[in-house]
C-alpha cells in the first residue's frame, strides 16, 4: 500500500455518484450515496483532537450476509431495498454502517446539488467500487473517490481528459494506474466542492505529480492518492488538513452497538 501526496488542485464539485467509465465509454451513473448528519456523542470531539483526514475503508465481501440492517436509519434500509443487484445492496449497507460508526446515526441535510451534510460537522464523503467502501472524514470540505482497476476505453479519455492530461497519460509506464489516478483526482475534486457531475469532468484539469500546485477551475485543492489491491483512491480538500491516513475497519467494529461503544 502506498501513500503519495501530490500538492494541490483547483475547484470542482460533490455528489456521491459511483460511475462506470468502462464498457460503453459513457459516464453511466450507477448509484447515489447519501451520508448521515449529526455525529454520535463524542465522535466530533474525537475528530477535533485528530488533525488531518481519515479515510475509513471496509471490504464489502465481509458483509455479504447483510448483517446490521437493524442498526441503520429507515431511509437507508429503504435505499438498500431499492437496489436490484446484491452487490449494490451490500455496498450501500456498508456505507450506512461506516456513517453510523464514524459520523452520525441520523440522515443528512442535502445541498443544492444533492451533497449530504450537517451543519455542525464533521465533513465527510463516501465512495465505493469493486471490493471496497470508503468514507473520508475531515475538518473541512472533502471529496473521495475509489475506482477498481480495469481496462478503460480510449474514447473515455478523449471525452473526459484535456490534451495535456492525455499527453501525461501517454507517458506513463503503467497507463492503467495512470488513468485511474487522473479519474479519481477529477471525481474527488468534483465531489468536494458540492457540484458533483453537474460539473463536467473534462472541465477539471489535473496533473498527478509531486509537490506542485495545480489548476482546476480557479480554486486550490490538495490531493492524496492511496492504493488498495486492485483499486486506486484519491482524496481532495480545499486547504491543507494535515496528514491523510487510511484505516481499515472490521466487521466487528461496524456492528458494535452504542452500548458497546460507550
Amino acid at each position: 500500500m502506498r501513500d503519495r501526496r501530490f500538492g494541490r488542485l483547483r475547484d470542482a464539485g460533490t455528489i456521491d455518484f459511483e460511475t462506470d467509465v468502462i464498457g460503453t465509454g459513457t459516464l453511466e451513473i450507477l448509484s447515489v450515496e447519501l451520508e448521515l448528519p449529526l455525529p454520535q456523542e463524542g465522535i466530533f470531539d474525537q475528530l477535533g483532537t485528530r488533525p488531518g483526514v481519515v479515510i475509513y475503508y471496509a471490504k464489502a465481501a465481509d458483509f455479504a450476509d447483510m448483517p446490521g440492517r437493524e442498526l441503520l436509519t429507515p431511509e437507508r434500509r429503504e435505499r438498500i431495498r431499492g437496489f436490484k443487484q446484491e452487490d449494490d445492496k451490500v455496498r450501500s449497507l456498508v456505507a450506512g454502517l461506516l456513517l453510523r460508526r464514524f459520523v452520525s446515526p441520523k440522515e443528512p441535510l442535502r445541498g443544492q446539488y444533492g451533497k449530504p451534510f450537517f451543519r455542525d460537522g464533521p465533513f465527510f464523503n463516501l465512495s465505493h467500487a469493486g471490493d471496497y467502501v470508503v468514507l473520508a472524514v475531515a475538518g473541512g470540505d472533502v471529496g473521495v473517490d475509489i475506482e477498481r482497476l480495469r481496462p478503460w476505453q480510449e474514447k473515455v479519455a478523449e471525452r473526459c481528459f484535456a490534451g495535456p492530461e492525455r499527453d501525461w497519460l501517454a507517458r506513463q509506464i503503467d497507463p492503467l494506474n495512470g488513468f485511474y489516478r487522473l479519474w479519481t483526482a477529477k471525481e474527488s475534486v468534483m465531489k468536494a466542492s458540492g457540484e458533483g457531475f453537474h460539473m463536467p469532468p473534462e472541465t477539471v484539469r489535473v496533473f498527478p505529480r509531486d509537490a506542485a500546485a495545480q489548476d482546476a477551475n480557479g480554486a486550490d485543492w490538495y490531493l492524496s492518492w492511496f492504493e488498495l489491491p486492485g483499486h486506486v483512491i484519491c482524496v481532495a480538500t480545499p486547504s491543507a488538513q494535515g496528514e491523510t491516513t487510511l484505516q481499515q475497519v472490521s466487521r466487528e467494529e461496524l456492528l458494535e452497538s452504542p452500548e458497546e461503544d460507550a
